[in-house]
């Protein structure tokens, strides 16, 4: 009787290391392929062979500590489809619109 119940058994270590070591080498190479361009995930992914469903998981994680933003909304060159525009270079950022009001303390 199989005591696994239908579920996959536990990866080795060597696995593990081996997909760790993939996403950080492909994270290392959309963000630096970023640091010079405004594009969006599906056409990062075809320009460096990567699936494009981990971009998007990596776009994520760029976002939540403020190394990657949406700059536009354009219709992707592939897809035709609206898509956001994204990059790494801070000075590619789009600033904040709203106005800054400078308070001095009393």
């Amino acid at each position: 009787m199989n005591k696994n119940h239908g579920h996959r058994p536990p990866m080795s270590l060597n696995d593990t290391t081996s997909k760790i070591r993939q996403k950080t080498d492909e994270m290392t190479v959309f963000y630096e392929f970023l640091l010079d361009k405004v594009t969006s995930c599906t056409d990062a992914a075809k320009k460096l062979n990567i699936p494009q469903k981990h971009l998007t998981w990596y776009k994520r994680e760029f976002e939540k500590v403020g190394k990657l933003q949406v700059v536009k909304k354009h219709r992707c060159p592939h897809t035709r489809r609206w898509v956001q525009f994204i990059t790494t270079d801070p000075a590619q950022f789009p600033q904040p619109s709203q106005y800054q009001i400078p308070f001095q303390k009393p």
